[in-house]
C-alpha cells in the first residue's frame, strides 16, 4: 500500500509543501485511498477464485457449513512444500486438529496437504 501523506509531498512543489497544504491534499484525496484498498481486496479475491479449481471451492465450503471456520486453501504444485495445497485457518482459537480431520476425510484421493 502507497504512503499517501508520503507521496503528496513528494509530488507537491516546494512552495505548495506547508502542512496545511498537505493536510488538505490528504482530506481530498482520502475517497482514493479507500477505493484502492477495495481494489487491492476485490483484485486478491478475484485471483483467489481464478486459481482454485472446484474441489478447492467445494472443500472450503463444506469446512465453513460442517466446522463454522473460515479457511482459506491455496494449491501449492510443484512447489517444494509438504503437500499439494496448505489449508491457512484464521487465528481465532480454531482446533487445528478438528480441521485436520475433516480435510483428510474429504479431500481428494492421493492429495497431500499441511494446515
Amino acid at each position: 500500500m502507497i504512503d499517501l501523506s508520503k507521496h503528496i509531498r513528494s509530488l507537491l512543489p516546494p512552495l505548495l509543501r506547508s502542512p496545511r497544504m498537505t493536510t488538505l491534499m490528504g482530506v481530498l484525496l482520502a475517497p482514493l485511498k479507500e477505493t484502492a484498498k477495495n481494489f487491492e481486496q476485490a483484485a486478491a479475491e478475484t485471483g483467489y477464485r481464478l486459481y482454485a479449481d472446484g474441489s478447492i471451492i467445494s472443500l472450503t465450503h463444506h469446512i465453513k457449513r460442517a466446522l463454522g471456520v473460515d479457511v482459506k486453501i491455496v494449491n501449492t504444485p510443484g512447489k517444494e512444500v509438504d503437500g499439494d495445497f496448505r489449508v491457512m485457518l484464521n487465528t481465532d482459537g480454531t482446533d487445528p486438529e478438528r480441521v485436520r480431520d475433516f480435510v483428510e476425510r474429504y479431500k481428494i484421493a492421493g492429495k497431500r496437504f499441511v494446515v
